[in-house]
């Protein structure tokens, strides 16, 4: 009877050791739970506000930045359009008509550029890693308006110089727009594809 009581009572204790165990492991549990909340709740924190100052880049104009200095860039230039028409009034020069003339027939497309360009400018700081795979093609466009811009230039030369070669290169260029885009693009990737393979091959 005495050997039943003892193994009753040790049975008891067992049971209130694994219970009181099981309460602090709870309790443990619990605060780890807390700890990590804590902790996820402060990083998604953090990470929002960096996304918000990234997006909101343009202070105080948010997404809306981009458009707006864009305008603000399409205004500067009628300005010193205006400014040089007025001077030209003194000068008589054919080559700034032609270029001004240019400018001003052609406001729209210097609107869409600036707004590609300080839009993509604008994505790129926050899109990480991935702006590399879109980097070919804002080069690409920024040669191509380039190319479209020295042509302009030529025409305008072309006007009081008359000469076939200065008309050859012009057309050349203004007519060329598109596979002088698609050409650089293509090279980008070429070039993209080509460094990354090479990395991987030498991090092997």
């Amino acid at each position: 009877m005495a050997k039943k009581a003892r193994t009753t009572k040790r049975r008891i204790s067992d049971e209130e050791y694994w219970e009181e165990w099981g309460e602090r492991f709870g309790r443990k549990m619990e605060r780890k739970g807390e700890a990590f909340g804590k902790r996820m709740e402060a990083c998604f924190e953090k990470k929002g506000k960096k996304f918000e100052e990234k997006c909101c880049s343009w202070h105080p104009f948010g997404i809306i930045g981009p458009l707006i200095g864009s305008i603000c860039g399409i205004v500067v230039l009628i300005i010193i359009v205006a400014i040089v028409n007025w001077l030209n009034l003194g000068l008589g020069s054919a080559f700034l008509s032609a270029l001004t003339g240019f400018v001003m027939a052609n406001l729209a497309w210097f609107l869409a550029a600036g707004l590609f360009f300080n839009y993509a400018k604008y994505i790129s700081k926050f899109v990480g890693h991935f702006r590399y795979f879109v980097k070919p093609i804002i080069t690409g466009a920024a040669i191509a308006f380039v190319a479209w811009l020295i042509g302009a230039v030529f025409m305008a030369v072309n006007v009081s110089a008359q000469d076939p070669i200065i008309a050859s290169i012009s057309f050349s260029l203004s007519s060329n727009v598109l596979p002088i885009f698609i050409v650089f693009v293509v090279l980008g990737y070429v070039f993209l594809i080509f460094g990354h393979v090479l990395r991987i091959c030498i991090e092997k």
